[in-house]
């Protein structure tokens, strides 16, 4: 549904002189050349602007385990302003004509946590009707949720990047592993060292696929921090083991029965040992992995493979006298795959062979070494090189060409055990010592923290709550002592259902206070918040790693209002103000103060301390009409008692008065 912001009626005042000439003249104008409506200047103070028609935002709001189809009627309005707009089944909303200026938007549903996104700088020539700013996609929580995304001052979260390594056992290279991050467009594939990337990745916890052609598909979990790069768990690939592989492989593909509508193109680029490029294609085979399918380059380079089915495809490119090189083409969801292959000639002269030895520590659920090491596989990365243990652990791994490896060990059941950088020289033995593996176990992790990592100007309140969301039920005493605030803070930790009203038993909720004078909540402080490795589950399994994340305070400013911003059934009391600083009450007059509609009696200010802090409140007695919206904005003339300008001014909240009580006539009693 897409709503207009309203516009104010027009007031004529009576003026001196030739002020009735003027009015005439200007309603004439209106009459002759047609008026233009001008919605409410924005929050910030700034003139609406003068172009014909103004912004449009859009975005997505959603209501919590609701399924699709049901997020109808929430409001979503641009604070201090009359802009508004209800979203439709599907949560989607739109808000036109919005002048230039800089907007705080509310989403809100009865039942539900309000959402804020603050600072959305809105600009008519940018954001269009065709090309409208549109916001990230918000999901608001039941009121009774241990969680929520209602963190004031909040700012779009920042995106982060995610690094990993795969080791394929058993293949000459790395490279072509597909590597994807469920349930979002992102996919990418390793190089030849087995190194992937992604950039750009919002905050929050994901599910990696791994998968290529012949081997075990694997999966792992991570977390993306915002405005770090995250580096992911090493994950080895192992070959289908012969027990599976008639299971699991495909049928061959036979090229005269292809009937599919999509297809691999690509280019081939050859260089010599002195890096120069060559053009002798007719050197270069391609071939489709498991099919009869062999094409070979133009004399351009390029190559195609067509009327191919959906799936996930190996070219293999060999240069003569070469082996071959496999290329990863994912066709599962495009219709065409684009590959580019450089391919270099084999090394003239092979050098001595080295050796690898060492001894792997198969560990057991008691974390205590097993007696009975036998049977781990033991692989070097980009080489078709495999040993197995010993029943002692042991190890040798000989016809090791030189170079710099990653040495893996493997076993069903069991995290893989890795060391990389093992260097070997020609005709060196290499002792790597000892690889410790340990079951696999479902350990506790962070999934999601409030406010969110790398977060800035983070209200500084009577307290500060900190919400920590662990992927299973914790046992709350070792959390407790697992978890450090640096620089040091005082606080109170919660967790357990009944023990916060957002706290849960797989949510902490760590409260900053200012208790004591010594170590009091701080401005314009980055604040790191550390989980160690001794916070555990319920059936004491502790974290694999710890988890550290980190959010800034901002400056003094206005922290609270009474009534909140966008309530709509306000009792008709005083309006309370709170502050995070002193301010000089000099400051807060009937021109820093402003109400809309305006009052009919200037409203009256009282001025009070909070006894622990220091801080200022301003209670605004204010005749108020029931049944009737308010905005109220605070300026920036008000200053703080060392006289410096708020961090947060010009403040805008709204809110409307509830209806006056119903008075039931109580009929006097008959008198006989």
């Amino acid at each position: 549904m897409d709503l207009k912001g309203g516009v104010e009626p027009m007031r004529l005042r009576k003026c001196s002189g030739s002020g009735w000439v003027l009015a005439v003249v200007i309603v004439l104008h209106c009459v002759l050349v047609g008026c233009e409506t001008r919605p409410s200047a924005p929050p910030n103070g700034n003139p609406p602007s003068l172009a014909s028609s103004g912004a449009y935002l859009t975005g997505q709001v959603l209501l919590a385990n609701v399924p699709a189809g049901g997020h109808l009627g929430i409001l979503v309005y641009l604070a201090g302003t009359s802009f508004n707009a209800h979203t439709d089944e599907n949560g989607k909303f739109t808000i036109s004509n919005v002048p230039a200026g800089e907007y705080t938007v509310v989403a809100e549903y009865p039942g539900y946590k309000k959402v804020t996104i603050e600072r959305v700088s809105l600009n008519p020539q940018q954001h269009t009707r065709e090309r409208p700013y549109e916001t990230r996609m918000t999901i608001l929580e039941r009121v009774d949720s241990p969680l929520t995304t209602a963190t004031a001052q909040r700012k779009e979260p920042l995106l982060g990047s995610l690094r990993g390594e795969v080791t394929v056992l058993g293949a000459r290279s790395n490279e072509g592993v597909v590597v994807r991050l469920e349930d979002t467009p992102l996919v990418t594939i390793t190089d030849e060292l087995g190194i992937y990337r992604f950039l750009n990745v919002e905050h929050g916890a994901y599910r990696l696929i791994i998968e290529k052609p012949g081997y075990r598909r694997a999966t792992i979990n991570v977390v993306v921090i915002g405005g770090e790069e995250t580096k992911a768990d090493a994950v080895v690939l192992e070959p289908v083991g012969r027990e599976q592989e008639a299971e699991e492989a495909a049928e061959p593909l036979s090229r005269e029965s292809l009937q599919g509508d999509r297809k691999i193109v690509g280019v081939v680029r050859i260089f010599d040992a002195q890096g120069q490029e060559r053009k002798d294609y007719e050197r270069v085979t391609l071939a489709l992995d498991n099919s009869d399918y062999i094409v070979t380059p133009d004399e351009q380079g390029r190559f195609e493979f067509s009327r191919l089915p959906a799936g996930l495809y190996t070219v293999l490119a060999t240069l003569e006298g070469g082996a071959p090189l496999p290329f990863v083409a994912d066709l599962r969801e495009k219709k065409v795959a684009d590959l580019r292959i450089a391919l270099t000639p084999p090394a003239l002269q092979a050098q001595t062979p080295g050796v690898v030895k060492g001894k792997v520590v198969v560990l057991g659920d008691d974390d205590q070494p097993l007696e009975n090491a036998e049977g781990v596989k033991v692989g070097i990365g980009g080489t078709q090189l495999i040993a197995m243990t010993a029943p002692d652990g042991s190890f040798k791994i000989e016809q090791v060409p030189p170079g710099t490896y990653t040495i893996v060990a493997t076993r069903e059941g069991y995290e893989p055990a890795r060391q990389e950088g093992v260097d070997v020289q020609p005709g060196q033995t290499v002792d790597i010592g000892e690889l410790t593996i340990e079951p696999k176990r479902d350990y506790p992790r962070v999934v999601a923290t409030d406010p969110p990592d790398g977060t800035k100007d983070v209200t500084v309140g009577f307290e500060l709550p900190i919400k920590i969301r662990f992927s299973k039920t914790m046992d709350a005493d070792s959390v407790r002592k697992a978890i450090r605030i640096e620089p040091e803070a005082n606080y109170r930790l919660a967790i357990g259902a009944g023990s916060h009203p957002e706290a849960a038993d797989h949510v902490a909720v760590v409260v900053l206070n200012n208790d004591d004078e010594n170590r009091p909540i701080r401005y314009n402080t980055r604040y790191v918040v550390v989980v160690g490795r001794e916070a555990a589950d319920a059936s004491g399994l502790r974290m694999r790693q710890e988890y550290r994340f980190s959010f800034v305070t901002g400056a003094p400013g206005i922290f609270k209002t009474r009534p909140a911003d966008g309530e709509m059934n306000a009792p008709n009391l005083p309006i309370v103000v709170f502050f995070n600083t002193k301010i000089q009450p000099e400051s807060f007059n009937l021109n820093t103060v402003r109400f809309r509609p305006r009052l009919d009696v200037d409203p009256q200010f009282i001025f009070d301390t909070d006894a622990r802090t220091g801080w200022t409140i301003v209670r605004i007695l204010a005749r108020l009409e029931p049944e009737r919206t308010y905005t109220v904005t605070i300026g920036r003339g008000v200053r703080s008692a060392t006289n410096q300008p708020l961090s947060n001014t010009p403040y805008t909240w709204r809110f409307r008065i509830q209806a006056p009580p119903q008075v039931v006539p109580v009929e006097p009693p008959v008198v006989r």
